[in-house]
């Protein structure tokens, strides 16, 4: 947080939202769309950004009112301009929206958001936007339970170290459940039973079974099911998304029983 470079006072923070805010929504002239898609911006992330904008106003209308001035009003300012400052820098949950601008944006976008053009803000040092094809994820299956799977996600590249990498944003998790074969159909009683066909347990799905199913949090995972799947295979996937939203290679597949 000591490389922020959103402003810790009420008054200049105003400012800070207000300027930065009309920069983001602006429209690009060269594209005639929002200036925040230049960046690698979402849509929800400028929206997240205008609504600490709109919260502001509101309170500041108020603040800026010596009468009307009290402790609430100013510790109302102080956690919202706390809570954006959360939102861009948070280690494990912050968007790094400045980050983005920081390295793609143009020498003005900088100014306005008050960084230094190249370098992003979680350190004194110049750090890169990760490269998630480059970042080889591995799942491990901690444990399994009664309609449960703890997944463990590891970074192959780095010995194995658990969690996720600076500049990968998020560690995707795909799931594909495999039933068991069902019992022959119209089997008549005075015949002997069929033998059912032998699903081999090795066999990974096809690519289209998968289904993404959420985050890794901290390089953890918990995968539920329903008491219907139980006696199915559960394979596993996972891929890494970096800050600009790039998405890597998926990993090995892993499975593990339903019970």
């Amino acid at each position: 947080m000591s490389n922020s470079r959103i402003p810790t006072t009420i008054d200049l923070f105003h400012k800070y939202i207000i300027d930065t805010d009309d920069l983001q929504l602006s429209i690009d002239p060269n594209t005639n769309n929002p200036v925040y898609q230049n960046w690698g911006w979402t849509a929800a992330e400028s929206a997240a950004w205008t609504a600490f904008r709109t919260k502001d106003n509101a309170l500041y209308k108020k603040y800026s009112v010596k009468k009307l001035r009290n402790s609430d009003i100013t510790e109302k300012l102080n956690l919202n301009r706390k809570d954006c400052l959360k939102y861009d820098h948070d280690k494990d949950t912050g968007h790094h929206l400045l980050d983005k601008i920081a390295l793609s944006g143009s020498v003005s976008d900088c100014e306005t958001f008050k960084v230094k053009r190249g370098t992003v803000l979680q350190d004194a040092t110049l750090t890169r936007v990760a490269e998630p094809g480059s970042k080889e994820a591995g799942i491990v299956v901690r444990e399994i339970g009664h309609l449960f799977h703890k997944l463990a996600i590891v970074n192959i590249d780095k010995s194995k170290k658990k969690g996720r990498e600076k500049g990968i944003k998020e560690i995707e998790i795909w799931r594909a459940l495999v039933k068991p074969p069902a019992p022959p159909a119209n089997q008549n009683a005075n015949q002997p039973p069929q033998p059912m066909p032998v699903q081999n347990p090795n066999a990974e799905p096809d690519d289209s079974q998968y289904v993404h199913v959420g985050e890794a949090k901290r390089g953890l995972y918990l995968s539920t099911f329903e008491s219907s799947d139980v006696g199915s295979t559960a394979w596993y996937k996972a891929r890494m998304k970096n800050t600009r939203g790039e998405k890597g290679n998926f990993s090995k597949a892993v499975s593990a029983p339903v019970g």
